[in-house]
């Protein structure tokens, strides 16, 4: 009996300690690539992309074990490029190469404190500029170190930012990479002015992080004049009334597809309902914890609204 509890107690910390690792064979980050197309802003429209990271297949470097590291520009992967290998220490540092030298980059350091200053590289890539995947070097100050619940638990978050003043411009997540621009990658790229963000992680093909910020988790756009902003539409999409909620509202959906899927999300963007759906969704408050909610509506392929409501 003991050794079975004893075998049992190995278990559940083993998948504690995996649910926690950035190099995660299960895990898939998609980051989008947007620019605004030659014009007048806001009416000339965007291109963008979006490029999807995994890991994948044990190997042997220096008597080190690596991940090998994919990504993909398709909306749903089939061709995988390789881009390197990957590996996690038991200190909390993740490390990066492109080839199997001696040569390796640290890109994550989860073992620090605040005040540090850390240096560190990531992969300058820009579809709009080359797909070469140059090893970038930058070094930051630990701003900030606190706790982030996603997905069913707590993990760390560091906050880094410039030497030279206050700000922070990127958010280290403990198992889950930097969750402002997504794994592999950092900040903004200012070569053509585009705005490079994570849009979500799923871990085997669930969602576990949402930017709420974002209309979908894939883009692909080209420069058309005449385009319509995505957002815009979103929100004639759907509408919360009540808003906030105090005892009982209805989530409206004006879409000619049924069968659909709702998302809730609290305010750190962890998915805590999920539900079928036609064009009504009650929010009973008593359902709920006081606070900031989004929803995601989606079809069979896409996002096709977004939102958020308050709960008094």
């Amino acid at each position: 009996m003991k050794r079975i509890i004893t075998l049992l107690i190995v278990i559940v910390f083993t998948n504690l300690i995996t649910a926690q690792n950035t190099v995660d064979t299960t895990k898939m980050w998609r980051t989008a690539f947007v620019k605004y197309c030659s014009g007048t802003y806001p009416y000339n429209g965007t291109e963008a992309y979006t490029r999807s990271v995994r890991f994948n297949e044990d190997t042997l470097i220096n008597s080190l074990n690596y991940k090998k590291v994919f990504s993909s520009l398709e909306e749903y992967p089939e061709n995988w490029d390789f881009l390197g290998y990957i590996r996690e220490t038991l200190n909390e540092k993740v490390f990066f190469t492109t080839d199997t030298s001696n040569q390796e980059y640290l890109f994550f350091d989860f073992n620090v404190n605040i005040d540090d200053t850390i240096s560190y590289y990531w992969l300058s890539y820009n579809p709009f500029y080359s797909d070469d995947n140059s090893i970038a070097f930058d070094k930051s100050l630990v701003k900030s170190i606190d706790t982030l619940f996603i997905a069913g638990e707590y993990r760390k978050r560091i906050g880094i930012g410039s030497l030279y003043d206050n700000d922070t411009s990127d958010y280290w997540v403990k198992g889950l990479g930097n969750i402002k621009h997504g794994m592999l990658l950092m900040s903004l790229d200012y070569r053509n002015s585009t705005d490079i963000y994570l849009t979500c992680i799923y871990q085997s093909d669930t969602i576990i992080y949402y930017n709420e910020t974002s209309s979908n988790c894939y883009y692909q756009d080209e420069c058309d004049p005449n385009s319509i902003d995505e957002n815009k539409d979103n929100k004639q999409i759907s509408s919360v009334f009540p808003n906030p909620v105090t005892e009982i509202a209805t989530l409206k959906i004006n879409s000619n597809y049924n069968n659909n899927i709702i998302e809730l999300y609290d305010n750190q963007g962890s998915l805590i309902k999920k539900s079928k759906v036609d064009n009504e969704y009650i929010i009973n408050r008593k359902d709920f914890k006081s606070g900031i909610y989004f929803y995601l509506i989606r079809n069979e392929k896409n996002i096709i609204g977004k939102g958020k409501f308050i709960i008094k």
